[in-house]
């Protein structure tokens, strides 16, 4: 008998990012601007890690 599977895709997207700045502080509100400005955009060759995995199933 067939059965409803679920399955969950997670992927991880990572990226190293050098700024200026005068402190650990402002490098990361830095960052986190540029981030919520789009100027720092995470892409597919950005990818670090994925995991496939199954969250349920069910008998129909």
């Amino acid at each position: 008998m067939p059965q409803n599977h679920t399955i969950e895709i997670t992927e991880t997207l990572q990226k190293q990012v050098t700024v200026q700045a005068a402190s650990k502080e402002e490098a990361l509100a830095k960052v986190e601007q540029m981030y919520q400005d789009e100027i720092i955009v995470l892409a597919a060759e950005d990818l670090f890690s994925q995991t496939i995995q199954l969250v349920s199933n069910e008998i129909t």
